[in-house]
Parts: C-alpha cells; structure tokens; sequence
C-alpha cells in the first residue's frame, strides 16, 4: 500500500514552481546575509563576520542584525507563494488544513527537556569541561531575543531546506527516502561553511550536519508539516548559544556555560545518540498509533 506525504506531494508541475521558490529564497539569503554585516563589520567567512559582530555591538544587538536575512526571506517567500500559485503562505508549514500549535508547542518543550538533561548528563560526566560564566551582563537581553529569533532563524532555515526543496524532489521522484536523502545531503553542504568544520573536520562534520538534516526531513515526512522539524531545530539552535556555547561554535553568544570544544569522536557518538532519542521521543509521542 502506498504511503502518502501530502505536505510534499503536488506532481511536476508544483515540484518546478517549488524549485524556482527555492532558488529565488535562496539567492536572496545570500544577497542579504553577504551584504548586511558589511555595513558594520568586514570579513570573508561567516565566522568572522559574526564574531566581528558580537565584538562591536551588544550580544543582542548582533543576534539581530544577524536575523534580518532570515525574517527578510520569509516575508519574500511569503509573498512570492502566492505569486506563484502555490497556495497561502502557511501552506509552507502545514499544507491544506491548520497549522498544528500542539505539536508545535509540545515538541518544543520535550525538546528543551531533553537537551537540560542530555547537558545536565554531560556536566556531571565532565565537569571539568564546563566554566561557568556567572550570568554576563548582557545574557538576559540576548536569552529573550533568542528565544524568539532563534525560532524565527529555524522557521526560515525549515521552509528553505525542508519545505521547498523537498516537494520539488517528490514532485521529480516520489519516493520518501529520496526525499529524505536528498535534504539531508543539501543541509550537510550548506553548513559547510560553518566555524566548525575548521575544528573538528570537513567529512566528520558533513556526516554530522547531514544526519540532523535528514532526521528533520524524516520528522517532517512522517508529521506532514515541519512543526515537529521546526520545533527541534530552534531549541537545539537557542540551547548552543544561550545556555552552552564552544569555542568552535558557529552560533556564539553570552552563554551559561562554555564548554571545551569536544573531540570529532565524541561529537560524532553524540550526534547518533540524541538523534536517534529526540527520533524515538517523537515517534512515542506523535507517530504511535496515530494517523494524519
């Protein structure tokens, strides 16, 4: 028996209009993220520019200049959905009925409970790693704005790499794990411009960003929309920066704590164990028998 996807399902004809939406979000992300921190910072790699950021203005200040492409692209995808017939802007989350806060609201919150105790584990097994930073003075500030653009960045990130690419690679072959395989491995290159691919490795950290990746391809797959993708991506992405940030990180900010930047192993045995957690959570919690 057939098993349907109707968030991503929609033929040929819809796969080339989601081709041309991503390709025009993307374009514009690029634009905007290479042009608007040239305005306050030089540099040629994202690293630079970010931390040239944070040195100049409030960590708050920087995580919202920071943002600006990502809102910008979801308003100009926004728009251009309707442009190309393709439906109301929330169809990019939830195609033909609501958009399901439950889910969203529910995931975020296990996600965020699971993250405490993944860091909760690791700070008892190597306290040694930790320092803890004594609250500095402009964490609270940037903790608010993050809670709120750390799920507005994971919004616009889940509809360019989940949403659209996604219908135009079922539309092109409708085979699920093609799908799947076909995100993870664009989420993987797009991050390879990342700080820490420096420091733990170009293969080991394609492996990485492409296993998360295709893990909110599947969820997304499996919850026809990406309110569960969207909720595990923001927490992971607002945990690495406001409560425990490395060295390496590319997402720096005025966190709790910092921790020594781990080991290519430890980070590889790490990422294969929360995904396949948050990947067992969410099947006990969502998919059990449950059709929808």
């Amino acid at each position: 028996m057939k098993q349907a996807y109707p968030f991503i399902e929609g033929g040929k004809k819809s796969a080339l209009k989601h081709l041309a939406l991503f390709l025009f979000a993307l374009g514009s992300f690029v634009v905007l993220q290479s042009l608007l921190p040239f305005i306050w910072v030089s540099g040629t790699d994202p690293a630079t520019i970010i931390q040239g950021l944070f040195d100049q203005f409030p960590a708050w200040v920087a995580l919202l200049i920071l943002l600006v492409p990502f809102l910008a692209v979801l308003a100009l995808v926004a728009a251009a959905t309707k442009w190309f017939g393709q439906g109301n802007p929330q169809h990019l989350l939830r195609r033909s009925k609501s958009i399901r806060w439950d889910y969203f609201f529910q995931f975020s919150l296990v996600c965020f409970g699971l993250q405490v105790l993944l860091t909760g584990l690791d700070l008892l097994w190597f306290p040694e790693a930790y320092q803890w930073t004594y609250f500095p003075s402009d964490w609270a500030a940037f903790a608010l704005m993050g809670f709120l653009g750390y799920a507005l960045q994971a919004l616009s990130e889940e509809v360019l790499f989940r949403t659209l690419p996604m219908r135009f690679c079922f539309g092109l072959w409708p085979k699920g794990w093609f799908t799947v395989l076909a995100s993870a491995v664009l989420f993987g290159l797009m991050h390879m411009g990342n700080k820490e691919v420096d420091a733990l490795g170009g293969w080991e950290m394609f492996f990485i960003y492409s296993l998360n990746g295709g893990f909110l391809a599947w969820l997304t797959l499996r919850s026809n929309g990406i309110e569960l993708a969207w909720a595990f991506h923001w927490v992971n992405n607002w945990m690495g920066s406001a409560i425990v940030t490395f060295p390496a990180s590319t997402i720096p900010g005025p966190a709790l704590w910092i921790r020594e930047t781990p080991d290519t192993h430890s980070m590889l045995i790490f990422s294969i164990f929360q995904v396949a957690l948050f990947g067992f959570v969410a099947w006990w919690l969502f998919f059990r028998n449950k059709h929808d």
